[in-house]
């Protein structure tokens, strides 16, 4: 399980700030369930990754089905 902040803005909408290594912020869409699922996958860790890449702007969008 990937543990990161989560902080939730709506009920379909979830965000990751930047720290480490990332460049921008992931905004995460999908219900709690949906969450849980890609916190305990690898979706979580793939999105700070895309984050830290060179000149990614303006931030890092997750959809429901993880791409």
């Amino acid at each position: 399980m990937f543990l990161v902040e989560l902080k939730k803005i709506h009920d379909y909408l979830w965000r990751i700030k930047p720290f480490g290594e990332m460049k921008v912020p992931i905004d995460i869409y999908g219900n709690k369930e949906i969450i849980e699922k890609m916190k305990s996958d690898r979706t979580l860790s793939q999105a700070v990754n895309v984050a830290s890449l060179p000149k990614v702007l303006p931030n890092v969008s997750v959809m429901p089905d993880g791409h």
